[in-house]
């Protein structure tokens, strides 16, 4: 049995149910041999028989551009009391250079084919935003006003210092964008553990808390479907006051003295897709030539 493919015939001699293809060269190659294992699901029906070979036609690969932002977080916790800065532990800038160099790669093996496509590419570049927190407690502030104004220096200091440990290490070529002093830190306790970076909540972001506590009311459904309303209600109003309430004094104060960092990338990468494909994303515009 022959196959017909865009990129020649294949020539099955014994076509069984068990058929391999060996290995390709091309992610194109590999799409149009893997076809074989899908006829049904594209709609072609297989045919045998003897004497003149039964020719069945691949759909054909059209690869193209799509937009795709790919996005990393990371977090630095343990600032000392009042500083606004701390040593930065090797493992943190390894992994966020060795994600950048992944992603690096998986853009420039695409360039090629980006301008074949009658795309300009453009440099590669990371993108990175900055925030810093800080504990609740400020001793010797004279009234809460205070309090509030000295967390937010503290933790804008914090993420400033920290996006310079960044730039030194990857450079000017990439985004930077405007560091954010965060306040105190608002977190839920979540078991011996200690909180998650999705637990932490700026002072005064009554949108973030709001989610917070949602996904909180969500967990409690999810293991008591039946719970009466009111003490589903309780339970949230309760869990709610506990994260306003947040003190380092609880045992979590290295949680909340911090920083999250947010590296991304956005850009065109190319997808090879069989003609006739619905678009899963929305595919970038070539260059005027």
């Amino acid at each position: 049995m022959k196959i017909g493919g865009s990129n020649g015939d294949l020539d099955f001699t014994e076509f069984t149910a068990g058929v391999t293809s060996a290995s390709t060269s091309s992610v194109k190659d590999a799409v149009n041999l893997e076809f074989k294992a899908v006829l049904a699901s594209v709609g072609i029906a297989a045919a045998w028989g003897t004497g003149a070979a039964t020719v069945i036609k691949a759909p054909k690969v059209e690869p193209k551009a799509r937009q795709q932002t790919r996005s990393w977080g990371y977090v630095l916790e343990g600032f000392p009391v009042g500083a606004f800065s701390r040593d930065v532990p090797a493992g943190l800038m390894t992994a966020m250079q060795q994600d950048g160099d992944q992603m690096r790669t998986l853009y420039e093996g695409d360039i090629d084919a980006l301008r074949e496509l009658g795309m300009a590419p453009e440099k590669f570049r990371l993108r990175f935003l900055v925030e810093g927190f800080a504990s609740r407690v400020w001793a010797g502030a004279a009234n809460e006003a205070e309090r509030r104004e000295e967390n937010r220096r503290l933790s804008g200091l914090r993420a400033f210092w920290m996006q310079d440990q960044i730039e030194a290490k990857f450079g000017t070529d990439h985004f930077y964008e405007m560091p954010v002093g965060r306040g105190a830190a608002l977190f839920a306790r979540q078991g011996e553990g200690g909180p998650k970076t999705s637990d932490i909540v700026a002072e005064g972001d009554t949108d973030a808390l709001d989610r917070l506590v949602e996904r909180y009311r969500q967990r409690l459904l999810a293991d008591n479907p039946t719970m009466p309303a009111v003490e589903l209600d309780q339970k949230c109003a309760d869990y709610r006051k506990g994260v306003e309430k947040s003190n380092p004094k609880d045992g979590w104060a290295p949680a909340a003295q911090r920083v999250n960092i947010k590296m991304s990338w956005s850009g065109p990468l190319v997808d090879y897709g069989m003609a006739g494909d619905v678009a899963t994303a929305t595919p970038v515009a070539p260059a005027a030539k």
